[in-house]
């Protein structure tokens, strides 16, 4: 069981597809299988946590709108990142050595679930080369981003926010419990 464990993570971790052995694309299927068992296991999980969540007591509105704001300054600082990158690119003259570069880049949340598991998220993917450079809509930059979700319909809420509660990333619960430090970047930079 050991070794196929550890084939399956090689073959679905490499950056190009190499078959490796016979079974490499009955193990890609398995593996894709039971990862869509456990999200669907987690959408059902967090559906449950919200339903008992107060929307209509006002300090957890409150709470969650200061969470907001803090997921704002974490993108404010992602976006500053990836212009720094992309100006970088151009200061060193990469840009003209390697005229299809791509840069790409994402905003992640790390999250410890009480069974002890890591649970780790992407909330915000990103892509730049020569010919398409990175995007900001302003909406982005102002929180203008509204939610149907009742206590919070009528508040701005931020990008990242949106995402973690809209598509059902993370609960109402373990978003109250974010700092900061749950939040990282990751820049990758491919010269071709």
């Amino acid at each position: 069981m050991k070794k196929t464990k550890k084939e399956i993570k090689f073959v679905y971790q490499s950056d190009y597809y190499f078959p490796g052995p016979k079974y490499a694309e009955k193990l890609i299927t398995k593996e894709e299988k039971f990862r869509d068992k456990i999200r669907d296991l987690r959408w059902e999980d967090i559906h449950k946590q919200n339903n008992r969540f107060d929307l209509n007591n006002k300090d957890n509105i409150e709470k969650l709108l200061k969470i907001s704001d803090m997921t704002h300054e974490v993108y404010l600082e992602y976006v500053a990142k990836l212009r720094k990158v992309e100006a970088d690119v151009e200061a060193w003259g990469l840009a003209e050595k390697y005229p299809d570069y791509c840069i790409n880049a994402g905003l992640y949340c790390y999250l410890e679930l009480p069974d002890g598991n890591d649970y780790y998220c992407q909330l915000i993917n990103e892509h730049s080369s020569k010919d398409r450079k990175f995007y900001f809509d302003e909406s982005m930059f102002n929180k203008k981003f509204a939610t149907p979700i009742r206590g919070l319909i009528y508040h701005d809420i931020s990008y990242p926010f949106y995402y973690m509660v809209e598509e059902h990333r993370l609960s109402f619960k373990e978003v109250l419990g974010l700092t900061k430090k749950n939040f990282y970047t990751e820049i990758k930079l491919e010269l071709e």
